[in-house]
């Protein structure tokens, strides 16, 4: 607080405002999606839906597929396993039962963008499954 009172220029809160955006930029870069922002977004976290990217890049049947199927800590299990990325369940922060949330806090900016390839690759795992399961039921 003291600080805060001392940045009359608001330096140091400027800087860290460009530093988690642009780690906001940079995880949905690897995700290759266009990030969604607001106005009011503090960018200190990004919560992703991965039930809305489901329906969205493969339709509803693989969103259904995923309900049934899976959890969303499945998900999150999977992507610690395949790359030693741990995230956290969106559903523990409000958000929604299929969100995780990625904190932008604390890591160098040339992580995000692995972040974002990496769970990329991990939901496109469930793509495969699926895929599959549609070609055994013919």
């Amino acid at each position: 607080s003291l600080f805060s009172l001392l940045d009359k220029a608001n330096s140091y809160k400027t800087l860290c405002q460009l530093i988690v955006r642009r780690r906001y930029q940079a995880l949905w870069e690897g995700l290759g999606i266009t990030p969604l922002t607001t106005v009011d977004q503090a960018f200190y976290y990004a919560e992703l839906d991965l039930m809305v990217w489901a329906e969205k890049f493969y339709g509803s049947d693989f969103a259904k597929f995923l309900r049934e199927n899976y959890e969303c800590t499945d998900v999150l299990f999977r992507l610690a396993e395949k790359s030693g990325v741990v995230l956290m369940h969106g559903g523990g922060f409000g958000g929604p039962d299929w969100s995780i949330r990625v904190s932008l806090a604390n890591l160098p900016e040339d992580t995000y963008p692995q972040i974002g390839r990496f769970l990329k690759e991990a939901a496109e795992g469930y793509v495969e499954e699926w895929q599959a399961s549609k070609k055994m039921k013919k």
